[in-house]
């Protein structure tokens, strides 16, 4: 394994798990704070900004694809502040449309006051995107890397301070969250100052359109692939709010945004994973593809284990959102299959290049998924029924994308996937059927059954190709 390859993406760990203490202080801290109306205006805000990135138009994703594994050396300081400059004024404009769009189509005053903290934000969050992807793709990870550092300790101080003081609010939250996407910029400037030349900020040449044309062509795909991705989960979240209301949807919302920021995380990683990839030979890309597929399902399978002292937790120190915990022992299987598709699956379609792939599989599962949501809550009126069919959808998605990529790179054997359905299976099983405690025994005893027999597994196979 390639040290270079395994220091990056350890620098690049530590800055996501700092992400996750931030977003386990949103989904878990702030409940004690805020009432559950109040806390499903803030999900509801959050779940808006998700797609933020659906207004780049393909820009940022298309920038990545094409320099992704260059150095930046390599970068034209012109062209790239020139391309800057016009993306600005391009997503400026967007808010601008999108804000006038609010007024006449939000009916609801408080959602309305939430929903235009979004208009400052579009712009914010695409150019931190543009930034980070400039560094991602020409292998600068540890810059990119710090920048979420800064943006995370932010957030956390802050909270600190308004806990200490009384003083958190949606509003306040919402002020915070966006600060630190800020601090994150002048950071993520302050690295790339050298490749920005200031006279092409105010040049505006017709080759610079086409460039970004160029951009959002390639990048479309992908980012309509991703906006697909995170729509199969968030359209259940919408259509409960729509059918249910704010209390239902702040309490659906309570156990999926445990799973989404699980889902980030990953997704982070992979975009890292993508550049050092694409440098490498046929050979060790396929042999680096196998090595992470055959221990993530272990990794995440250990990782939902945590459910178990979770439930404790919610008992205990949030109540009001008990009934919350009975949706997340059904929806917890979702991180092994939507972990691998984030990480490997998503990553591996790009290095590729076949990005058109992963878009058709994510629009299918999205109708899909619409559909059976659908028929769900507003035909059969449940909300159980619901979480079944999108977690039966993830599933079917991860398990047809690997399929086809093994198809692809010409890896014969499917007992990975055979074991990820098995131990997700097993999971939801158990705790249907078992109360908490021996809910935990008997996952503990699957768990490390399931460990000794990968070892065992490995250290046989060792002496053989493992692709072949």
């Amino acid at each position: 394994m390639d040290k270079n390859f395994l220091n990056k993406l350890s620098f690049s760990l530590i800055a996501q798990v700092l992400s996750i203490v931030v977003s386990l202080i949103f989904s878990l801290g702030i409940t004690k704070v805020l009432d559950v109306a109040h806390y499903g205006y803030w999900q509801l805000f959050i779940l808006y900004s998700n797609y933020a990135g659906f207004f780049h138009l393909g820009i940022c994703d298309g920038l990545y694809l094409k320099h992704g594994g260059r150095s930046m050396e390599r970068v034209n300081t012109f062209n790239f502040t020139n391309q800057l400059s016009l993306f600005l004024l391009i997503e400026i404009f967007i808010s601008i449309l999108f804000a006038g769009t609010l007024v006449f189509t939000t009916a609801d005053p408080i959602k309305l006051s939430l929903l235009f903290f979004i208009v400052p934000y579009l712009i914010i969050a695409n150019l931190q995107t543009y930034l980070s992807y400039i560094l991602l793709a020409t292998n600068k990870i540890e810059a990119y890397s710090i920048s979420v550092f800064i943006e995370k300790i932010f957030i956390i101080v802050s909270i600190i301070i308004l806990y200490i003081f009384k003083e958190i609010n949606v509003n306040a939250l919402i002020y915070i969250y966006i600060i630190g996407k800020l601090l994150s910029i002048f950071y993520l400037v302050y690295f790339v100052y050298p490749i920005i030349e200031l006279k092409a900020l105010f040049v505006f040449k017709f080759k610079t359109i086409q460039v970004l044309s160029k951009y959002a062509l390639i990048g479309i795909p992908l980012m309509f692939s991703n906006v697909l991705s995170t729509l199969i989960i968030g359209s259940n979240r919408l259509l409960t709010e729509h059918k249910y209301g704010i209390i239902a949807f702040s309490k659906l919302s309570f156990s999926i945004s445990l799973v989404f920021l699980f889902i980030i995380f990953v997704s982070q990683i992979g975009i890292v994973l993508f550049p050092l990839l694409r440098r490498m030979n046929e050979e060790n890309r396929k042999q680096i593809y196998y090595w992470i597929d055959n221990n993530l399902t272990i990794l995440f399978a250990s990782f939902i284990i945590f459910y178990y002292p979770l439930v404790v937790f919610v008992q205990h120190y949030v109540p009001n959102y008990f009934d919350s915990v009975k949706y997340l022992s059904l929806m917890l299987p979702i991180c092994i299959f939507e972990g691998k598709f984030q990480i490997l699956f998503n990553t591996m379609y790009k290095v590729l290049n076949r990005q058109k792939t992963i878009f058709i599989i994510n629009f299918t599962s999205l109708l899909v998924s619409l559909l059976l949501t659908y028929l769900s809550l507003y035909l059969f009126d449940s909300i159980i029924l619901s979480i079944y069919s999108l977690v039966l959808i993830i599933v079917l998605r991860s398990v047809f994308s690997e399929m086809v990529l093994n198809k692809i790179l010409k890896i014969g054997r499917f007992n990975l996937i055979v074991e990820s359905v098995f131990i997700a299976f097993a999971f939801i099983v158990i705790n249907i059927k078992l109360n908490l405690i021996y809910g935990f025994i008997c996952y503990s005893v699957l768990l490390c059954t399931y460990i000794i027999f990968k070892y065992l597994r490995n250290e046989i196979s060792r002496k053989f190709n493992p692709i072949t």
